[in-house]
């Protein structure tokens, strides 16, 4: 067997072997197990999980705390004592890479150390005392030989050593090798090694070692968060003579990486902020490196050429010169990112009282913690479900339709109402009744306390109900002034639901209508409403038919000048939905509107054909102009005039006759639009 002794006076011999150290390692991490066993725990739907336990503190105030490595991010970030007597004050532990970081101060690396022939290898130039096969060698390592394995013999090592006497000897390692290192320093380096490899005999967990506040306490009260599988919710819900029994069970796992054993589980339901940061990871900044000023002279050139100014020279050599020296662009600046995240730590809530029968419910600000009445034990990577809550709800059975949905079939539900003091977690439920079992299942999103909800678990094929629906426009007042007419209208929109229920069943209908902005909601049936929609509610007996309407309404303004009020847009009104008075009142009007225009389309001809005759008579005046008074032609055309004068005359009269005739069918327009409503 392969070993070397490391020199100590009164000190027995350690033997070394090819991978003793691995098996102290693994021995070590055997007989360590997990520092202490968790006392509580608080899962949080937001994927964490808070621990608490207690460990020893020994009499100099420091305590140690194996955790693995996937954790201690966010131990580093939440880790706090609660016991209101102990404060951490420092905490140090191994960084990611502890082995490596160990041995860069060591003259030799973990690998040397797997045998005598590649310890002596790292070693040269040290003192040494080595035996193998009866044979003993002392002095300096020069080095170890490798020879290859031949058919008559293996492979060995062979040292080589200087002897303080300057001779060079010689000793092939076979397998009860013995090397003892005889520098003091060096069995100290040694030593040191064999501590770290065994400390790190699991690289996936860590030891803090934690230095508290000198107390008289003997243990300290520990609380940090992991992080967790989210835990879940699921309902089952029982008809049971109007009322519903309520049943919700919770579901997580032991992720933990340790055994659960007698731990008191709190369940928080609620939606926090939640982030995370490596800590544990190391991040340097990248700074521009600054070359170093070196110069030197610049060899001559050959003299080719006649002889040029000092002048000229100096400054040829100052431009190569500022060449040479200047500065490389700087190196850009590498930083790994992290997201900087606030403090995480949950405030602590605890539910009052002790342990009891039933689940303790606790409701804060922004979420509901349930402690579990009993201890669990449980094992690492296994799963549990129990149940946090067993109550009765105040229920009902419904069918409900929405207004405008596809098919004619409304849907089974459960109307619930939560009378705890305390929120329900969001989560699955499966539906119950006494006489057929399981009937189907919904979603709980979440139901807080004091609040209701429908429960939705099936299609109700067994109800039929047939939905009308039709729109209209009523003018409820009209104002006439400087031309502009000023309408207010009534838009309707008129619901009707014709129910029809089973031969078997009475059955309880609540009809939903999606609510519109500004709109103003009748019904005889109105039950309730909610920010979405408004509710109708109706029972109707079986073998039954009942029809249930409703009605939306929404003022409108409109501002017309009364040109723009035309016979289509009057045929338009008339045509909406409007009752047998209200449209005679709107044929009268139509009949007025068109007065108005035919006397418009009058006085519009009177002005064209005016308009015409004083063209034509300033034709004819500068025709008269171009020829004498005297001559013929002249005559005629002071004829012409004079009988133009007259018509211009006459057909002013008319045009004025025509304004007038407009004047009063606008007049009797603007009446009847005002009694229109």
């Amino acid at each position: 067997m392969n070993h070397f002794v490391p020199h100590a006076a009164r000190t027995p011999r350690l033997r070394f072997l090819t991978g003793a150290l691995l098996l102290v390692w693994m021995g070590s991490a055997a007989s360590t197990a997990w520092a202490q066993q968790i006392e509580s725990i608080t899962l949080s739907s937001a994927g964490m999980a808070e621990i608490e336990r207690q460990i020893p503190v020994s009499d100099t105030g420091t305590a140690q705390l194996r955790v693995p490595l996937t954790q201690v991010d966010d131990i580093l970030k939440t880790l706090m004592a609660v016991d209101g007597k102990n404060r951490i004050d420092s905490l140090t532990l191994s960084g990611l890479a502890p082995l490596k970081e160990s041995f860069d101060s060591l003259p030799f690396s973990a690998k040397d150390l797997r045998s005598p022939a590649t310890l002596a290898q790292a070693l040269r130039g040290q003192q040494v005392s080595a035996s193998s096969q009866g044979r003993l060698v002392r002095g300096a390592v020069l080095g170890v030989q490798a020879t290859a394995a031949t058919k008559e013999h293996p492979a060995q090592a062979i040292l080589s050593v200087l002897t303080e006497q300057g001779q060079i000897q010689t000793l092939e390692l076979g397998p009860d090798t013995s090397l003892e290192v005889l520098d003091k320093t060096l069995q100290q380096q040694l030593q040191q090694a064999t501590e770290v490899l065994a400390g790190q005999s699991n690289q996936q967990s860590r030891d803090i070692q934690l230095v508290l506040n000198k107390t008289d306490a003997k243990t300290a009260r520990l609380s940090y968060l992991i992080p967790a599988p989210v835990w879940k919710s699921s309902y089952r819900l029982m008809m049971q003579d109007g009322k519903a029994r309520l049943q919700a069970w919770a579901i997580f796992e032991n992720t933990s990486g340790e055994d659960w054993k007698d731990v008191k589980v709190t369940l928080s339901s609620g939606s926090p902020v939640m982030l995370r940061q490596r800590l544990l990871e190391r991040y340097w900044n990248e700074r521009p490196e600054l070359p170093v000023a070196v110069g030197s002279s610049i060899a001559p050139q050959a003299d080719t050429q006649a002889t040029v100014s000092a002048n000229h020279a100096r400054k040829a050599a100052g431009e190569a010169m500022r060449a040479r020296m200047a500065p490389a662009a700087p190196a850009p600046i590498m930083m790994e990112s992290a997201a900087y995240a606030a403090d995480g730590n949950m405030a602590k809530q605890w539910a009052s009282g002790g342990a009891g029968a039933s689940t303790q419910a606790q409701e804060g600000q922004t979420q509901v913690r349930f402690s579990l009445p009993q201890t669990l034990s449980v094992p690492t990577g296994q799963t549990v479900s129990v149940p946090f809550i067993d109550t009765s709800l105040q229920a009902e059975s419904l069918s409900v339709y929405r207004s405008g949905q596809a098919g004619d079939y409304p849907t089974a539900a459960i109307w619930v109402k939560n009378e705890q003091a305390n929120s329900l977690p969001p989560g699955i439920i499966t539906v119950f009744n006494e006489q057929d079992g399981h009937v189907g299942d919904a979603e709980l999103a979440g139901l807080p306390a004091g609040e209701q909800r429908l429960i939705y678990f099936a299609q109700d094929s067994k109800v039929q109900i047939r939905e009308e629906q039709t729109d209209e426009y009523r003018l409820s007042k009209t104002r006439v002034t400087d031309g502009v007419a000023r309408s207010e209208w009534t838009r309707l929109q008129n619901f009707r639901y014709e129910i029809k229920a089973p031969a078997d069943e009475d059955r309880t209908v609540l009809i939903q209508l999606p609510r519109q902005d500004g709109w103003s909601f009748k019904s005889d049936a109105h039950d309730s409403d909610t920010a979405q929609e408004h509710r109708l509610k109706v029972k109707v007996a079986k073998g039954k038919t009942v029809t249930v309407t409703a009605q939306l309404s929404l003022q409108d303004h409109m501002e017309l000048r009364l040109e723009e009020i035309d016979e289509n847009m009057l045929l338009q009104w008339r045509g909406n939905g409007q009752d047998s008075a209200q449209q005679a009142r709107m044929d009268k009007l139509i009949e007025l509107r068109r007065q108005l225009s035919q006397a418009q389309q009058a006085q519009n001809q009177a002005v064209e054909a005016l308009n015409e005759t004083v063209a034509e008579q300033e034709r004819i005046r500068a025709n008269l102009a171009a020829v004498s008074a005297q001559s013929t032609l002249g005559q005629r055309f002071s004829e012409q005039l004079a009988q133009q004068e007259d018509q211009i005359a006459s057909q002013r009269k008319a045009v004025k006759e025509q304004r007038d005739a407009v004047q009063k069918a606008r007049q009797a327009f603007e009446k009847g639009l005002a009694e229109l409503a």
